[in-house]
């Protein structure tokens, strides 16, 4: 139960011979998995559809992908822990703007002047997108749901390129299903990467423990993305 809490609080907020076709505007994208991990698909209910109640008024979400640990768990019906993984959002406003390279700059200098202040806007906005996550949850499964982000604590942006800026952060979060209260501390690590006069966002996940994990696994899906959409 504790880490079915922390994957639906992060998602309010998140190389292989497998990969995903996306269509934005009038550019199509072929996206890699990443490695070892697997894109959540309808068949794998509840898992899926649990995701389909996280709230996020800002972006659209084109892939949640799991371990293949988890990946067995949910094709068999249950809803897996969710230690490690990666989601792909696109902004709803931008999705089928073009944008240009003099706009990804000016997005990745707005990003390093205002990244601790815009994850404190984001935390107080919390309480609401929470509270609309849960309550869609508790229609869905008949669930008693209540989730909270206590704390985000960014980090200094470690990574820039031409296509591309990350930072990370560690998160705190508490909340309950079905009476089962918990609460813990994880890692993750946001990327912009500017690809085919489009900004997509990603993000990876893991354990308090994990930062180094997620910045590698970032930048290792972040590259062979790039590769394959030359």
């Amino acid at each position: 139960m504790k880490y079915l809490v922390t994957s639906i609080a992060i998602l309010v907020l998140s190389a292989t011979a497998y990969a995903d076709n996306f269509t934005l505007g009038e550019q199509t994208f072929n996206i890699p998995q990443p490695k070892e991990f697997h894109r959540l698909t309808k068949d794998m209910d509840p898992a899926y559809r649990l995701i389909q109640q996280i709230i996020d008024q800002r972006n659209d979400r084109l892939g949640y992908y799991i371990s293949k640990n988890d990946l067995s768990k949910a094709k068999a019906g249950d809803i897996p822990l969710f230690k490690k993984y990666f989601v792909l959002k696109v902004s709803k406003r931008l999705k089928n703007a073009r944008l240009d390279t003099k706009f990804f700059t000016q997005l990745k200098n707005d990003a390093r002047q205002a990244n601790e202040n815009d994850l404190k806007s984001l935390q107080e906005k919390i309480p609401d997108l929470f509270d609309k996550t849960s309550e869609s949850i508790r229609k869905e499964f008949d669930l008693d749901t209540a989730i909270k982000i206590t704390k985000l604590i960014p980090l200094k942006p470690h990574r820039e390129t031409k296509n591309s800026f990350s930072y990370s952060m560690y998160i705190n979060y508490g909340g309950k299903i079905g009476g089962s209260e918990t609460e813990s501390f994880i890692s993750a690590t946001a990327t912009m990467l500017h690809i085919k006069d489009k900004v997509l966002f990603l993000f990876c996940y893991g354990e308090q423990k994990d930062l180094a994990w997620t910045r590698t696994a970032s930048r290792k899906w972040e590259e062979s993305i790039l590769s394959s959409n030359r």
